[in-house]
């Protein structure tokens, strides 16, 4: 072949015929963001669309959501058997091609024979899941931002190791309150995009502004347990996007603000579950609060929920 004609090379996908153009695989490596590639593919312009929903994880077939097609020059072992899947598809732009109509003949919109599909690959950060709410797989990007806060410990519990000089006698002073010491605690933040969710906005998800999820979660991706009443509910954002088949749809980031020590429990400084110290200054534990009355408000042993817990199993899947 000459080197202007394409080469069927694959496996690039298998329900549309696709042919590499020569010259235009490319792979580019940094240390920022590790491996990337591109390439430029030529199929019948009335398929395009469906090669791009396939190359980018949608099959027309069975409007089923895998992830993205993967870079078939990077090989998974030693033997060469399989694209490795760390490197997927994650942008597909379409150039019409040799056209049959030529625009001298005063139409407005042209008839094109082939189009040029140029193909991003990047990382894999996405999971597919199901939702039994709306019965379909959902293709996910999962997001933790680990950080860490700190809350003063009571200065009454403390005092300096060095005496100093007073009314002619050497003491140890006892700290002032903005001298005491902080003690962190451990969070973070953990978002979720669901990528055309659904074809309306779930208003639904405004129930859970300030609650806490009642279940564990369990991030595959992480390997992550974030433990029940541990994940406190945002409000939810939303993208508007029209897909291959002009339908329009809403991709949804949600996001929570996780504490590891649940949000319903409170440092409680000198109490000890025996899971602690014994030094007065540093030792407690996380407690529950409950009212002088456990018939306030009818809450069940009266025990303060501030952030109730709630199921979250529409966007926690």
């Amino acid at each position: 072949m000459g080197s202007g004609d394409p080469s069927p090379i694959g496996p690039w996908i298998s329900q549309v015929e696709l042919r590499e153009e020569h010259g235009t695989a490319a792979e580019t490596w940094d240390i920022e963001h590790g491996l990337g590639a591109r390439v430029v593919l030529r199929c019948p312009w009335i398929d395009r669309y469906k090669a791009a929903r396939e190359l980018l994880g949608f099959d027309d077939t069975d409007n089923t959501v895998t992830l993205p097609a993967t870079w078939p020059y990077l090989i998974s072992d030693e033997e060469g058997s399989g694209a490795a899947p760390g490197l997927v598809c994650t942008k597909v732009s379409i150039t019409g091609d040799k056209c049959l109509t030529s625009s001298d003949a005063g139409e407005q919109i042209l008839n094109y024979e082939t189009a040029l599909l140029t193909c991003n690959y990047g990382p894999n950060k996405y999971i597919v899941s199901e939702n039994e709410f709306i019965s379909k797989k959902v293709l996910i990007l999962e997001e933790f931002l680990p950080k860490i806060q700190y809350s003063r410990l009571n200065h009454k519990h403390f005092k300096w190791k060095t005496p100093v000089e007073k009314d002619g006698k050497k003491i140890q002073l006892p700290l002032n309150e903005n001298e005491a010491p902080a003690r962190p605690f451990y969070g973070g933040m953990l978002r979720r995009t669901l990528y055309r969710f659904s074809t309306t906005f779930p208003n639904s998800l405004n129930d859970l502004i300030g609650k806490t999820n009642q279940d564990n979660y369990h991030s595959e991706l992480f390997g992550i347990v974030f433990e029940r009443e541990t994940l406190l509910f945002k409000p939810a954002k939303y993208e508007a996007t029209v897909d291959l088949q002009g339908v329009q749809s809403y991709n949804i980031i949600c996001e929570w603000d996780y504490q590891a020590s649940g949000w319903n429990r409170y440092w409680h400084p000198g109490a000890n579950d025996g899971s602690s110290g014994t030094d007065p200054g540093t030792d407690g534990m996380y407690d529950e609060i409950v009212f002088i009355d456990p018939n306030v408000g009818g809450v069940t042993g009266g025990v303060l929920k501030q952030f109730p817990p709630d199921d979250m199993s529409l966007v926690l899947f």
